[in-house]
Order: C-alpha cells, then sequence, then structure tokens
C-alpha cells in the first residue's frame, strides 16, 4: 500500500479501537488483512513450566517436597512418597521442634536437668506419617543392645561398650578379660549337647549334660512283625491262603 493508505488506516484504527474507552470493541478486517499479537501468546510462554519452576522454588525453599502436597507424581508404588516423608520429617520438622523445645525449656520448671528439672522433648508416637521411621529405630536399638549385651559378654566395660557403638571406634573398648561367669568354677556352668572332638578335653566352663537327660528316638520300627524290630511276619494259616 501507498504510505498515504497506511497512515491513514493508522489513524482510523487509533481512532476506532485505540485507548481505554475503546477496549474489547470488535474489529472488522477484510481484503485478506490479519492480526499479529506483539510478543508471546499463553501457549509461546509455555506457561506450566513458569508455574511448575515457582512451584518448586517454593517449596525448595520451604523444605516440603512436591509429592507430599500432589504436585508430584508417585514414583516405585509409593516408595517415592515414603522416602520424601522420612527426608521432610529428617531435613525439616525434627530440626524445627527441637527448636521450639529449646526455645520453650525456658518455661519449664527447674534450671538444673541433673537435679529433677523438667526435660522439654516432642513425642513422635501419635504421628501415623512416622511409624515406620520409628520401627525403624526400634530396630537400630534393638541391634545396638544386642552388640552391648556381646561386649559385655566378652568382658568388655560398659561405658566404653557404649562409647564404641555410638562413635563406631573399636579402639575405645576397655577391659576384655574373661568374665567370671564364663571362668571354670564360677557356679554358674553352662550346659551343651555339642559333642567334643577327640582329645580335645571340655569346655571350660560348660558341662555336658548328665545321661538319662534328653529323651533319644527309638530306632527303627517298633510295630510287631514289620520287619523293622528284627522280628519275622508269622505264617498265616492254611485255611486263608489262596489256592
Amino acid at each position: 500500500m501507498q504510505p498515504g493508505t497506511v497512515d491513514s488506516l493508522t489513524e482510523r484504527l487509533k481512532a476506532r479501537y485505540g485507548g481505554v474507552d475503546n477496549a474489547f470493541k470488535t474489529i472488522v478486517l477484510d481484503q485478506g488483512a490479519d492480526l499479529t499479537v506483539v510478543g508471546n501468546n499463553l501457549q509461546q510462554m509455555d506457561f506450566s513450566n513458569v508455574q511448575s519452576a515457582g512451584s518448586e522454588r517454593i517449596l525448595a525453599a520451604a523444605g516440603v517436597p512436591a509429592v507430599l502436597v500432589g504436585l508430584e507424581p508417585l514414583r516405585g508404588a509409593g516408595r517415592g512418597y515414603q522416602e520424601s516423608l522420612v527426608k521432610f520429617a529428617n531435613l525439616w520438622a525434627r530440626p524445627q521442634w527441637r527448636s521450639v523445645c529449646g526455645a520453650l525449656q525456658k518455661f519449664t520448671p527447674g534450671n538444673d536437668v541433673d537435679q529433677g528439672a523438667v526435660k522439654l522433648w516432642y513425642d513422635t508416637s501419635g504421628i501415623a506419617a512416622l511409624q515406620d521411621t520409628e520401627t525403624n529405630q526400634a530396630q537400630v536399638a534393638l541391634v545396638r543392645a544386642q552388640a552391648l549385651l556381646v561386649l559385655a559378654q566378652a568382658g568388655y566395660t560398659q561405658e566404653s561398650a557404649v562409647s564404641m557403638i555410638q562413635s563406631g571406634d573399636v579402639s575405645q573398648l576397655q577391659g576384655g578379660a574373661v568374665p567370671v561367669s564364663a571362668q571354670p568354677g564360677a557356679g554358674n556352668a553352662v550346659q551343651h549337647m555339642l559333642p567334643q572332638a577327640p582329645g580335645s578335653g571340655p569346655v571350660p566352663g560348660m558341662q555336658p549334660l548328665p545321661a538319662g537327660s534328653v529323651a533319644r528316638l527309638p530306632v527303627g520300627a517298633v510295630s510287631p512283625a514289620d520287619g523293622g524290630n528284627q522280628t519275622r511276619p508269622g505264617r498265616r494259616p492254611a485255611a486263608t491262603r489262596r489256592p
């Protein structure tokens, strides 16, 4: 088009559709004319990715996994949910609970815990979401208790055994002497049923079970005339034999 025509169309469009007063009016085009939006439309902006990026930043700042609030699908038949829940409890919830207990500790009666003061702490036994974690902690406590028992039976001191389990440093163990209960003649010898090797002698601190205290299973069958108890079946009478 000629420059004069372009200027004329521009003035007419501004006069009819420009400004706030002419907003939302319908524009009619002809002779193949078309409108083009200046910039990007909503599809080109990819608004879903922009929104998800903002949500991830907000959740990261709050320390909340996206799967817990439903913004991320579950993975591996719910395993991702459990792992995210444990991560959320260990990295955010428990530190926050400890911080609250420390801040409110000054309002509890007493000042010295060793002299009977009240110690403020949190209880997770009523939180259903953390029951699996409590079970794992109970299993860890059971394994540690078994390790303490073994170390005590080996003769190590209780303080050194506790320090070794907490730190994992075996060099902290002290003692190691054979306990009195495991020495010969201690008055509480342990009985056993294991056979001894020829020439090895009795095991210190152990005595074999007395004779006749263990019931022995009979060897062979005990039914009469079945051959298992050194007997043979008797001859059948002639009247009952087949011709």
